[in-house]
């Protein structure tokens, strides 16, 4: 290791890249390994757990590139194929299992690191290979990344960043063999695929053909022209390929900029983001699953601010003083700059308003900017032993934020220890009350203990209503009045929270069968009856709701108009076995058991041969009518 760290880049053998591997991973593992025996966790049922796209291994590869990547309830958003496809492998060879998902988020991020690496050492052979070591060292360890690191729902970053640096990496390379540009083109297009972030490396690729040694404007010009042509891939890939539009309700909790009645001053959110990105990429005092509404300041023009203009300013001189002599601290700062711009809600409002995850590319230019400024200010001071000064700040910073990341990665260990922790350091913060007040709620019903079910439920009524008071929405109204319904048994106050769901949205399908069922449950018939029609005008798929509205029809002895919602529902999904014994079952109340007998063996007959509610209701037909 002594002899490495005296050699310049240019002078690293195979060996030499094998020992930062190996020492890489052992670091690695001391941050990180005991996130292995971490469970799944916040949103990983959105793009791996519960997406039919991946839990089935790979017989859905197809629908993986022509389909949305993400499909649940009303939502169909998102197009990231190469991070679907490698769930589905990994489904495939180890089932739902999430050691296994958590070893290879590992190896990924050791992956990442090792190519920034490599990317380093190949556009600067002249520096000394222990300063491109000190550099992926502090990306290693950078705390920030504990959210990328500990999350599996983004191995969407790590593949991102793996395909962007091997694009970068290609790049470089294609000087001495140029049918590498062809395989960078290729893995930027890949790259892209895993996660629209990777756009950001159409800008820092014509950088790198710039600080190159052999580097120019010219050949910078022509290499930003060249990165149309992993666009244009993308392009076409989004209108051949991939099938149907996506669509998503935003709404203000995520992010104030999505409601316009809202109050907030867009210079101030876009001037806070930028300081917390600058602030926590080196020095967090915090980790936080989830931002979002009151915990970024979006109106008055305070100390983060000024702050952030400061630091730009200060930012932008050096990048452009250190340009033209290619410095590569300038570098760095460029790929700072460039990587935290499209996050910093200017561009079009960021989901949570900020997140760790957002600046994994910013903090390559972080990296690179610390170590090798440090350098520059080091060498400026006639300070002969720079080197040694480097590496002892360096491990005080790793030796100080060890125990932080560590923490952090057992309140990773499970989403309920995960939000418990966090609502305590953004108590504000609405999505954290929600999703925590959920959690708590869903528990319920596998809470045999009176005590610990009293608890859990008044947890939960008391973050629903906290919820309320920072922004009333008709999630909240709706999973409120459930509790209060299911859980307290008092029906006015979950009346008035399902009325309240529906003030805000009057097209919320889920209150209306909520209302329905629960005027069903205290035989209230007529106004279920009208809960669920409105329902079903809206949506001519719920399936739940054509039975439960047919079968009180028929129980106050309105067969016609039963029948006529049956056969409505039969008309929107005319092959449903559910929905064809269902008109069978309205038949069979009328008494009209010819037609019941006709529907119940169209069942067995077309849709379904071992249907045992079609083979029972025969069975008994026949015992009425023993002729």
């Amino acid at each position: 290791m002594k002899k490495f760290l005296a050699i310049t880049n240019a002078e690293l053998t195979n060996r030499n890249y094998w020992v930062v591997l190996l020492s890489l991973g052992l670091i690695l593992f001391l941050y990180y390994g005991e996130t292995i025996q971490n469970g799944y966790n916040l949103d990983d049922e959105i793009i791996y757990t519960d997406n039919l796209k991946t839990i089935n291994g790979l017989e859905n590869v197809r629908e993986i590139f022509t389909k949305n990547s993400f499909e649940f309830e009303d939502f169909k958003f998102g197009y990231r194929p190469i991070v679907l496809l490698s769930f589905a492998i990994e489904n495939h060879f180890f089932g739902l299992n999430a050691k296994a998902s958590h070893v290879i988020n590992l190896l990924l991020y050791l992956l990442s690191t090792y190519l920034f690496f490599r990317v380093i050492t190949s556009l600067f052979p002249q520096e000394k290979a222990k300063l491109s070591y000190f550099t992926v060292f502090l990306f290693l360890i950078l705390p920030i990344h504990s959210e990328v690191v500990n999350n599996v729902k983004c191995r969407d970053e790590l593949l991102m960043l793996i395909f962007g640096l091997l694009a970068t990496y290609y790049w470089i390379k294609g000087t001495e063999k140029p049918y590498k540009f062809i395989l960078s083109i290729l893995f930027l297009y890949v790259s892209i695929l895993s996660k629209k972030s990777a756009f950001i490396f159409l800008g820092i690729i014509p950088l790198v053909s710039y600080f190159s040694v052999e580097g120019n404007w010219k050949k910078a010009l022509k290499t930003f022209l060249m990165m149309i042509i992993p666009v244009i891939l993308f392009r076409l890939t989004m209108r051949i390929i991939k099938k149907g539009k996506g669509s998503r309700v935003y709404s203000a909790f995520e992010n104030p900029l999505y409601e316009s009645e809202m109050l907030f001053n867009k210079t101030v959110m876009i001037l806070e983001s930028t300081w917390f990105y600058l602030k926590n990429m080196l020095f967090p005092t915090q980790f936080v699953s989830y931002y979002g509404l009151n915990t970024v300041e979006i109106n008055e023009f305070g100390l983060g601010s000024i702050l952030a203009i400061l630091f730009i300013l200060l930012l932008s001189y050096i990048a452009l003083r250190g340009l033209k002599s290619k410095k590569i601290y300038a570098f760095g700062v460029f790929i700072i700059l460039g990587g935290i711009f499209p996050f910093i809600n200017l561009v079009m409002p960021m989901v949570g308003v900020v997140a760790e995850r957002f600046v994994t590319i910013a903090s390559l230019g972080l990296c690179l900017f610390v170590v090798f400024g440090v350098k520059e200010l080091l060498l400026r001071q006639n300070k002969r032993k720079w080197e040694n000064y480097a590496f002892a700040g360096l491990m005080i910073y790793a030796i100080a934020y060890l125990p932080a990341i560590k923490a952090r990665n057992g309140e990773w260990n499970t989403e309920l220890k995960l939000l418990e922790a966090d609502v305590v350091k953004e108590p504000d913060s609405f999505q954290i009350n929600y999703m925590l007040a959920s959690k708590y709620f869903f528990q319920l019903p596998e809470v045999k203990d009176a005590g610990r079910r009293t608890v859990l439920a008044k947890k939960s009524l008391d973050l629903y209503n906290k919820t309320l008071e920072i922004i009333p929405t008709r999630e909240v109204y709706n999973e409120r009045g459930t509790l209060f319904y299911k859980v307290y048994g008092n029906d006015k106050e979950a009346e008035k929270s399902y009325l309240k769901a529906l003030e805000l949205d009057h097209n919320y399908k889920t209150v209306y069968y909520n209302l329905g069922l629960m005027y069903h449950d205290k035989g209230q018939t007529k106004k279920s009856i009208k809960n669920l029609i409105e329902l079903v005008k809206r949506d001519k798929d719920q399936l739940k709701a054509y039975y439960l509205l047919t079968k009180q029809l028929s129980q106050i002895k309105k067969y016609q108009e039963a029948l006529k919602w049956a056969n409505y529902s039969l008309k929107h999904n005319p092959n449903n076995a559910e929905l064809t014994i269902n008109k069978a079952n309205v038949f069979y109340s009328a008494g009209d058991l010819n037609n019941a007998s006709i529907f119940y063996n169209k069942v067995l007959r077309d849709l379904d041969p071992n249907d045992v509610t079609a083979k029972e209701m025969l069975k008994r037909m026949k015992a009425q009518s023993p002729k």
